[in-house]
């Protein structure tokens, strides 16, 4: 069904587009191209940031974004190359606690405020931490750890597994890791591919691998 047969009039349009906005779960902006300045915020932005209702209108884009790799500018940069940008941003709450966001900027001419950009975050600090928590498991691991893919090549090896095999990082990761296994066990090895590639689990499967010095 198109749009034009949903409403009835255009301030029914409107209305929709208002409440759709004010009641996302991410939050929204609109920034002035010219000023930098923030013109619209909905109600999720300012929870977000830690601004009172209404309150985020009128406050310096930049005042948002912590000290970090990116700057506003940065941002702006790459927004009018394309007329996009998305990415992971540290951000600042009024209180001065920083979180990451992400965030995805877009353009589009304002009836009121002219060229503006219109961001849409997401808060993913818990997903960050999470990631940080499982890498610190992953690196510190005295048991030797990897991620595969279907294709047969290891895209992550933790440091024992390096340490073990006497293999680096790089060489574990560009060759096909059938290459690393006993000759005896890589036909199994293959086997449980195929397996794993049709959903299958792999569970208590064992299998012998040659260290660089060829023990």
């Amino acid at each position: 069904m198109q749009e034009r047969d949903i409403f009835d009039n255009e301030s029914e349009q409107r209305r929709f587009h208002s409440e759709l906005i004010t009641n996302m779960a991410e939050g929204v902006f609109l920034v002035s191209v010219d000023t930098g300045m923030i013109a619209y915020a909905n109600p999720k932005a300012n929870q977000m940031f830690d601004y009172e209702a209404d309150t985020l209108a009128g406050v310096g884009m930049h005042t948002l974004i912590a000290p970090s790799h990116l700057t506003p500018v940065n941002i702006a940069e790459n927004i009018k190359k394309s007329g996009v940008w998305k990415g992971e941003i540290l951000c600042a709450k009024r209180s001065g606690l920083h979180f990451w966001c992400s965030i995805l900027f877009s353009t589009f001419e304002h009836t009121k405020y002219g060229a503006s950009w219109i961001a849409m975050c997401r808060d993913i600090s818990e997903r960050k931490r999470a990631v940080a928590e499982l890498d610190t498991f992953f690196t510190l691991a005295r048991d030797m750890l990897c991620i595969a893919d279907e294709s047969g090549y290891f895209k992550r090896v933790n440091p024992m597994f390096s340490k073990i095999l006497g293999y680096t990082e790089w060489e574990l990761t560009h060759r096909p890791f059938v290459e690393f296994v006993h000759p005896d066990d890589r036909q199994k090895t293959l086997d449980e591919l195929v397996k794993l590639s049709k959903g299958i689990p792999s569970i208590n499967f064992e299998n012998r691998y040659v260290c660089k010095d060829g023990v």
